[in-house]
Parts: structure tokens; C-alpha cells; sequence
């Protein structure tokens, strides 16, 4: 066997079960019989179970017991055989022989796959083995299996990860010469591409006396863009001078590439849609929503997926407020198959422009009532988005037309600006008035008032004083 051969069965021994110690390859034509070899036991006295498993199924397909009875007269054992319900009649098992065999008849295409021989021993240690089985239907058209498993391949191979390797085998009966393809262009043999095919001979494997030709590729750190892509593999003879062909598609697990989502402003107390687009995550990723500085969730209230699975749609509808205003609305996009592996999650986020109408506040300069002359100032303070806004002032329910300011002044101020002031703060989203705040001004004196008083006292008190 060269060398090729011992690296093909080397990969098909590391994808078996970490229990086996030894893994052979059978390839075997639909329909007929095939064997499955267990570890040799020289001393069969000592085998006390022998199971027999296929694939990663939990359940044997066939169990073999050896029970021992012992009493004072005898010593007997008691041989069980139990094939699982679904294989009755078409297996049995030798184990008479140094190497126990496990046979199946009439084999199809469902019987291709990993077997797996564990004889445990009464001394409780434990051999196993694995075999490959890869059944071949019509000799004259080629058939895919994958490298690894033994697995046959029909209209799609995969689901493959992204940047992960995919190995086919493509086998068909001596006589043939094989070529590999990928979307109609052919693939030649090359070490230093990551697109490989390794042609291996038939040496020491057989197909119930046929030999087979089998070719092998490899396709290395498989990017997005071999998704859906098409490979083949050709047969040629050219004595019958035949030709024949069989092509899968490849079906690939990508993380999410981009993500986009909708630019926009919001109005407070307003629901509000927005749209999350996730690109070239395969499968379908969940979405979730969420705005920081909020506990919990957003429930997606829609989710749209594209024909070929390569657009997701998310939309979330939510009632934003005065207090979202800055606050960032994350879109989350998990691919869940690929969960164990850097890039499987990506995210894109929103700072939310929350409009809201004018929350505003009015003071004044000073407690109490003024004194006539003094300067009055009354403040507006307000909170608006857009801050963009008009200011108007009013006294006693009217419109004061002289000032669009923050600030009232009034200089000099006499009992004409007594009154109740009051000021309203309008933007895009609606007009807020402040409560009014209640400004006394006191009444000017008449001038001379209280030194006519004083002067009519001094005199009278001089009169007085003359007379006596």
C-alpha cells in the first residue's frame, strides 16, 4: 500500500471514535454482503460483551453477551445475540473466529458510514476497532463520499464552517480515470493551492473482487464565496469510450459579514420602527434589541429572511423617551451554529435622536416685592430638543412683544410691571409654558410728602413756643 493510501486511512482512523485502536476501509457494491472486523482476542474464553456500533448512534446495532452460570454441579455459559430491531435478518455475527466479524447483507446506500467494534473482556479491559463502509451503486457512474466519515454525498455537501477544510472521496470501478471540477473549471493537481485533488490507486482495496479508483479532494479554508458553489467529479473510460459525471453543491455555515441599520430621529411618547439589516450570516442568526441604560429586551417585533438565506431582516418597534435622548439602540446579530467560533456575533448601533417638546421652568432675581426703580429680571430655563426654539414672554395672560430672550430685564421698574409672568418655550415638536410667577412692585412716593409733614410739626411746635 503507498504512501497515499496510509494517509487516507490515517485521516479516516482520526475521525473515528477515540476508543478505537485500529480503522480499515471497505468498500463494498450495493446489494451485496460486507463484513465488519472486530480486534483479534486469542483467548475467546476471555471475551465477555461484544457491541457494535455505526456512526455516533448511542445504541448498538448488535450486542453478543457471554453470561456465565456457575453452580456446584456445572459450569455453563449462555451465548445472547441482540441486533437492534430495525437490522433483524440482516446481520449476524461470528464469533467463533480469533477475530470476531460482524456481517451484513444486502447492502445499500444507507449502510455507508462508521462501524465501530468494542469487545470488552472479563477482565473488564476493552478493544476496539472502526471501519469505514462506502457502498458503490452503478459501477459505471462515480459517487462522493466524505473523506472522513464515509458518508455519501447527494445534492449537497455540508454544512461546512467557514474557513474550515472540506475532503471528498469520488470512487468508481477500475477502469476509469477521474477529474474534479469546481463550477465547470477543472481543478488540476496542485500542493501549493488550496484547491487540491490527490488521485489514489486502488492498491489493496476492493470491491468484492473489483478493484475501484478513488480520487480524493481537498478544498482548504473554504471562504464565503464557495457557498452554493458547484464541484464535480468526471469519470472517463476511454476503451468504452464513456463518460459520466455526478456534481453537489456546497452548503456553507458564514458568520455575519455586515450589518446595517436605519438612520433616523424619534418623537417622544411616538412608537418608532427601525430596521436592522445582517448580511451573509448562514444559518438564519438570532436577533436581539436592546437600548442602553434600559433593563431587559426589545422584542423583535418582525423578522424577514432573503430567498437564499443571505439577508436577514430584523424590525424592532418601541415607545422612545425624553430620558432615550443619547442613549444607543444595539442590534445583535448570534449565529448559534457557529456560537463556538470567533465572529459568530456582531452588532451595530444607533445614538437615538429622541425629539420632545420644551420642559421649562421660570425664577426671578429677587424675593418679595420690589421697590419702584429697581431692576427686575426674570429668568426662563428650559430643556428642548432641537434646542432650536422660540421664546415668547407674557404678563397678566398678554403677549409682551419686546423680548425673545431667556432673560426678562426690566430697568427702572415701577407698579406698571407688577403682574403674573409667564414664559412659553415652542419648538418642532410643540410649546410648553412655564407657571406663572407673581411680581409686586411698589408705588412710587409723591416727592416732598415727608418733609411737609415735618415742616408743618416744626412750626406748630414754634408757635407754641412763643407764646409762652
Amino acid at each position: 500500500m503507498n504512501s497515499l493510501i496510509v494517509s487516507f486511512l490515517i485521516a479516516l482512523l482520526h475521525a473515528a471514535p477515540s476508543a478505537s485502536k485500529e480503522s480499515n476501509v471497505v468498500l463494498v457494491k450495493s446489494s451485496e454482503r460486507f463484513q465488519v472486523k472486530c480486534p483479534s482476542v486469542p483467548n475467546r474464553k476471555r471475551v465477555q460483551d461484544i457491541v457494535w456500533f455505526k456512526d455516533n448512534h448511542t445504541h448498538p446495532i448488535y450486542r453478543y453477551s457471554a453470561e456465565n452460570a456457575f453452580s456446584v454441579f456445572t459450569h455453563t455459559t449462555t451465548h445472547q445475540h441482540q441486533p437492534l430491531e430495525v437490522w433483524k435478518g440482516r446481520v449476524f455475527s461470528f464469533i467463533e473466529e480469533e477475530q470476531p466479524t460482524l456481517t451484513i447483507g444486502k447492502a445499500n446506500q444507507g449502510d455507508s458510514g462508521v462501524y465501530v467494534c468494542q469487545v470488552t473482556l472479563s477482565n473488564r479491559n476493552t478493544l476496539s476497532t472502526s471501519t469505514t463502509v462506502l457502498v458503490v451503486g452503478d459501477t459505471n457512474r462515480p459517487e462522493l463520499f466524505h473523506s472522513e466519515t464515509g458518508q455519501r454525498i447527494k445534492a449537497f455537501v455540508g454544512p461546512v464552517i467557514e474557513g474550515n477544510d472540506l475532503r471528498i472521496t469520488c470512487v468508481i470501478q477500475k477502469g476509469f480515470s477521474l477529474q474534479w471540477y469546481l463550477n465547470d473549471r477543472r481543478i488540476k493537481e496542485d500542493n501549493q493551492s488550496s484547491l487540491r485533488a490527490t488521485m489514489l490507486t486502488s492498491s489493496g482495496l476492493k470491491a468484492k473482487n473489483s478493484s475501484v479508483v478513488q480520487s480524493r479532494l481537498t478544498l482548504r479554508g473554504l471562504t464565503r464565496d464557495m457557498h452554493g458553489a458547484m464541484i464535480s467529479c468526471e469519470a472517463r473510460n476511454e476503451n468504452i469510450n464513456l463518460t459520466s459525471s455526478v456534481s453537489v453543491a456546497v452548503s456553507l455555515w458564514t458568520r455575519p459579514a455586515e450589518m446595517r441599520i436605519q438612520s433616523r430621529t424619534f418623537s417622544a411618547g411616538v412608537p418608532a420602527s427601525v430596521e436592522c439589516e445582517i448580511v451573509g450570516s448562514r444559518p438564519v442568526p438570532e436577533v436581539t434589541w436592546r437600548i442602553s441604560g434600559r433593563p431587559g429586551q426589545l422584542a423583535s417585533t418582525f423578522t424577514h429572511v432573503s430567498k437564499d438565506n443571505a439577508i436577514t431582516t430584523s424590525v424592532v418597534t418601541f415607545v422612545p423617551t425624553e430620558e432615550d435622548q443619547g442613549r444607543i439602540l444595539i442590534c445583535e446579530a448570534r449565529n448559534q451554529a457557529l456560537q463556538d467560533f470567533p465572529g459568530s456575533t456582531a452588532n451595530q448601533t444607533l445614538v437615538l435622536n429622541v425629539f420632545y417638546k420644551p420642559s421649562v421652568e421660570c425664577s426671578i432675581n429677587r424675593q418679595g416685592p420690589l421697590e419702584d426703580g429697581a431692576t427686575l429680571v426674570v429668568f426662563c430655563k428650559y430643556r428642548a430638543n432641537p434646542e432650536t426654539a422660540e421664546i415668547v414672554w407674557y404678563r397678566d395672560g398678554r403677549r409682551l412683544e419686546k423680548s425673545n430672550a431667556a432673560v426678562l430685564v426690566e430697568h427702572q421698574a415701577t407698579a406698571k410691571n407688577s403682574g403674573r409672568y409667564a414664559c412659553e418655550v415652542i419648538n418642532a415638536e410643540g410649546a410648553s409654558r412655564c407657571d406663572e410667577i407673581h411680581v409686586s412692585v411698589n408705588a412710587a412716593r409723591p416727592a416732598g410728602a415727608f418733609s411737609s409733614v415735618l415742616f408743618v410739626v416744626c412750626s406748630t411746635l414754634v408757635a407754641v413756643g412763643f407764646r409762652n
